[in-house]
């Protein structure tokens, strides 16, 4: 796994990521994935401190980067 393997991002944590990058909305993710909203905010802040972004878009921005320079490269 791309990211995993990059940012050291646990299973969960990109299992949100990929739901965020699939136009999920963030309100669903607790109900959809059998957690609380603390435990997706709480895991949100890791990936951010993880990815050294600072916020939602910004994330997903470099996610797309990420997976589009694999492609290229590939």
């Amino acid at each position: 796994m791309i990211l995993n393997n990059e940012f050291g991002l646990t299973p969960k944590e990109i299992q949100i990521l990929y739901e965020l990058f699939r136009g999920e909305k963030l309100s669903s993710l607790p109900k959809k994935l059998f957690v609380s909203t603390n435990t997706i905010k709480t895991h949100l802040k890791n990936i951010y401190s993880k990815l050294n972004v600072k916020g939602y878009k910004e994330c997903l921005s470099l996610i797309d980067g990420v997976i589009m320079d694999k492609l290229r490269n590939s």
